[in-house]
């Protein structure tokens, strides 16, 4: 044994995880989509590859689930309380799958990534959806003919 209550043998993990307070960090910069991918990150390091297919569900399904609330609630809802049930959502779930994983990981040395780099990622996705937009909106402009602020006018905004 070492001073540090480990044998010589052993070595800390190699891999890193991401914790539910970087799946929050990245899921309110960049929507649910960038918060499943962290938390897809995590399933393939942990050999949970076949919940995959849920984290992305969730990913992809959780801002149009938003997308719809906010259609069907008046006006006065202010669009931050979407964002935010987006991330505390996301966090829960991040917790209640991971939690133990993460406190095993930590425990036999392992470290969790950057905070800033899910800042960076969620960054990365609110980039990719807003190209997304731009090019829908350039594609409605040139199938309508119209301009953009008769298109805006036309959606009611």
């Amino acid at each position: 044994m070492t001073d540090i209550g480990f044998t010589a043998d052993h070595t800390a993990p190699t891999y890193k995880l991401n914790s539910p307070a970087a799946v929050a960090i990245a899921t309110f910069i960049g929507s649910g989509l960038a918060g499943a991918w962290l938390m897809a990150e995590n399933c393939k390091m942990l050999g949970q590859r076949d919940q995959l297919k849920k984290v992305w569900g969730l990913g992809v399904g959780l801002p149009f689930v938003m997308l719809a609330l906010s259609l069907v609630l008046p006006d006065s809802v202010p669009g931050m309380v979407f964002t935010v049930a987006q991330t505390v959502v996301m966090q829960m779930l991040a917790k209640q799958r991971f939690e133990t994983a993460l406190a095993a990981h930590g425990a036999s040395g392992g470290s969790v990534f950057s905070k800033w780099r899910a800042a960076g990622i969620g960054l990365l996705f609110a980039l990719a959806l807003l190209a997304v937009l731009i090019a829908i909106i350039a594609a409605m402009m040139q199938l309508s003919g119209l301009t953009l602020s008769e298109l805006l006018a036309a959606a009611g905004m």
